[in-house]
């Protein structure tokens, strides 16, 4: 859900971008083209979908990764057996 968020933020920034240069030269907080604002913006955007996705992998992936690695270790112990 973070990565298509992060993504949909992305292309609405380009789309404003080629559509609507009028509103992103415009005049935003602290004198700044909304445009630049929203660029910058991107950054903490990119930075929470990747904590999003780490957090989820630790949570999700990894154990069950280590359920597969330990499950080949026992096939293989099985398989060196005979």
């Amino acid at each position: 859900m973070a990565t298509l968020t992060a993504l949909g933020y992305f292309v609405l920034f380009l789309v404003l971008s080629a559509y609507a240069p009028g509103f992103m030269t415009g005049e935003g907080i602290g004198g700044l083209p909304v445009g630049l604002l929203l660029g910058l913006a991107q950054l903490p955007v990119t930075c929470l979908a990747i904590w999003l996705y780490e957090h989820t992998a630790r949570r999700r992936v990894d154990p069950l990764a280590e359920r597969i690695r330990h499950q080949a270790r026992l096939d293989a112990k099985r398989g060196t057996a005979r």
